[in-house]
């Protein structure tokens, strides 16, 4: 007889003819990540400073989130999650609730699969789950095939701050947790896969606008493609055509620092991006004066246009480098009639930027232009036609008071003795007399109180009878001989 002496198994009796094959065959278990995923205490990480949405607010910036509903989802899972990103567990239909309506059901697997991607969530398989919920499921508090899926926020360990860092490991200790560091929390790279491009499906050359600015270059041919008649006798004429030029590893290198979100497509956007600096780099500009071309994309609301316009041709870049480029936009407006500058005047500058101008009608009136009167259409620069003030040249344009002349005489002063209307009427000496003393007699307080023996004053009916009486008595006198 044998005994077995596996460390941390218990010592039984092995018969001599022991065959392990005759044993049978347990079912491979999956053994559980490490650590085992365990659901926390309500509010365990309560306490710690540190706001898991503005760090998330700021990965959008950094090009860190895939796509903007990948955002919306995202905002959701860190408004659930603990401080440290851990632990999320939501139904897909309860996510649908608290997005507000904007995304659909599909839309939000979608996203979740985007977030998986990048590294910014991790999401517990089923097997997980269930022994996430196996407390839960013992008790009959959950259904084993009705669970939320369990969710983490990959916040990595670099966006806290030390004394929070220390805050959440001490916490996790207590729970039985890994602690929190750059090794199980690193920083995700900034490679975004909700923008990424299609695959090529055709060799078909792409349309020479906006990804080619330069006018110098020419156009090719179309002499010698398939749809000609020449195609068949010169079959490689237009191969030239059909080829694509590689961007050189100095130009992607210069171009590193801008992230995917603040391009619509990413994958052609650089590209075209890469080719304009080559050809730069062809023409003879340095490096030094490329990076400041390729700088502060985060302040302009359409980095690729703005920055293909700088991109455009050696001339162009020196414009922007002297400072000169879009210089002409602001420049003072020419006589034209209207008041508005004529496009000769900004041709040069910023195709992104226009002056501002008044919408004309057939006969060249435009409204908005009379501050008093914003509803008359009236010629921008002219003379209003019910105040006949001038108008606005401009949208926005402050009208002053028009000065007065240098030459316009003062008014007249007006003349005391003229207006004094003693001179020109006389007045009676006791008539002055009797005002004067009425004016002294004004202010004065009486010195006796009124007599106490006069009744209240007669209503109107009482005075409407005494007057027919006193009438009736007129007719009823008579009257004295002539």
């Amino acid at each position: 007889m044998k005994q077995s002496s596996a460390p941390g198994s218990v010592m039984t009796a092995v018969p001599p003819d022991f065959d392990a094959e005759d044993l049978p065959m347990e079912p491979e278990r999956i053994p559980p990540d490490p650590p085992y995923p365990r659901k926390r205490p309500l509010n365990a990480m309560r306490g710690i400073g540190f706001i898991p949405v503005c760090w998330l607010a700021r990965a959008l910036r950094s090009g860190l989130v895939p796509t903007p509903a990948a955002y919306v989802v995202a905002t959701v899972i860190a408004e659930a999650a603990d401080v440290d990103g851990r632990w999320c567990f939501l139904h897909l239909e309860t996510m649908l609730e608290r997005c507000g309506g904007i995304l659909s059901l599909s839309t939000i697997k979608r996203s979740l699969n985007d977030l998986v991607d990048a590294g910014l969530v991790r999401k517990l398989s089923p097997e997980r789950t269930r022994e996430f919920f196996s407390a839960d499921i013992a008790s009959g508090r959950r259904w084993a095939d009705r669970l939320p899926m369990v969710m983490e926020l990959m916040i990595p360990a670099e966006a806290f701050p030390a004394p929070v860092v220390e805050e959440i490991n001490h916490v996790r200790a207590e729970l039985g947790e890994e602690p929190l560091t750059e090794t199980s929390r690193p920083y995700p790279s900034v490679t975004t896969r909700g923008h990424s491009d299609p695959d090529p499906g055709s060799e078909r050359p792409t349309d020479l606008y906006p990804t080619h600015l330069d006018p110098n270059t020419p156009v090719p041919s179309v002499r010698g493609t398939s749809t000609t008649a020449r195609a068949r006798q010169t079959p490689d004429a237009h191969d030239a055509a059909k080829t694509k030029r590689e961007p050189s590893g100095r130009a992607l290198e210069l171009l590193s620092h801008i992230p995917d979100a603040a391009l619509h497509r990413p994958g052609s956007d650089r590209a075209a991006l890469a080719q304009a600096v080559d050809r730069l780099i062809a023409q003879g500009l340095e490096e030094r004066e490329l990076r400041p071309l390729l700088a502060d994309t985060h302040a302009l609301r359409r980095p690729f246009p703005a920055l293909m316009r700088r991109l455009a041709d050696l001339e162009q870049a020196r414009l922007f480098l002297d400072g000169r480029l879009g210089a002409g936009v602001h420049r003072a407006a020419e006589n034209t009639g209207t008041g508005v500058a004529s496009p000769s005047v900004w041709k040069a500058g910023d195709l992104f930027d226009h002056p501002p101008e008044f919408v004309l009608d057939s006969q060249g009136r435009a409204a908005q232009t009379c501050p008093e009167h914003p509803g008359v259409r009236n010629v921008p620069g002219g003379a209003c036609g019910v105040c006949g003030d001038p108008c606005r040249s401009v949208p926005g344009e402050i009208l002053h008071p028009p000065t007065p002349a240098a030459d316009t005489p003062p008014p007249p002063e007006p003349d005391p003795v003229a207006d004094d209307p003693a001179e020109e009427c006389e007045i009676d000496p006791e008539e002055l007399r009797l005002m004067k003393e009425s004016l002294e007699q004004a202010g004065r307080a009486r010195a006796t109180p009124p007599s106490a023996d006069i009744g209240p004053a007669l209503s109107p009916a009482a005075r409407k009878a005494i007057g027919s009486v006193r009438a009736r008595l007129a007719r009823l006198r008579p009257r004295e001989p002539e």
